[in-house]
């Protein structure tokens, strides 16, 4: 049914979509989620799914959902979805899942902060190797010491040659 109302809604468009953006997807399972993604037109490129709860889903639901990502899409939208609720496990099942066309990945306000040094490496070693552009403004990193980001930045993929710590009270 919420597919089916996003496939009419995509129909209803008389115009070619490079940026899409998806709201109140909070009560939606990981399987609608997918079978939602899977019916994104081919020419999106850019896709925001901000504030939809998605750290409400388990690993394994964000996983499947990320998996439908149609490839064509390049920046990937994920902030204020309170992924801090997930463990790094749990991120790193996810972030495996994205598109390797994704070069743009927004994690902004997410509060990774309060994830554990481990968590965070184990979460960003997960980012898919293509993405160059990583966004992590306003996820209140400050709450670790220099070393502890240091330890954890390690982990982010070496392609990322733009990195945004914006508003993270370092």
């Amino acid at each position: 049914e919420f597919t089916m109302f996003l496939i009419e809604k995509i129909k209803a468009r008389r115009f070619t979509l490079s940026n899409f953006t998806i709201r109140n997807l909070r009560d939606k399972s990981g399987a609608e989620l997918a079978q939602a993604f899977a019916a994104i037109p081919a020419g999106v490129t850019s896709l925001d799914l901000g504030c939809n709860y998605l750290g409400n889903k388990s690993g394994a639901e964000l996983a499947q959902a990320f998996a439908a990502i149609p490839a064509g899409v390049t920046s990937l939208n994920l902030w204020g979805n309170d992924l801090s609720n997930k463990s790094g496990a749990e991120l790193a099942q996810a972030f495996t899942a994205i598109p390797a066309g994704v070069t743009s990945l927004y994690l902004t306000d997410n509060d990774l902060g309060n994830k554990s040094v481990a968590e965070l490496a184990q979460a960003f070693t997960a980012i898919p190797a293509g993405v160059t552009s990583l966004n992590l403004t306003y996820n209140y990193l400050g709450n670790k010491s220099g070393a502890e980001l240091a330890q954890a930045f390690t982990a982010i993929p070496a392609g990322v040659t733009s990195l945004n710590l914006r508003d993270n009270y370092l």
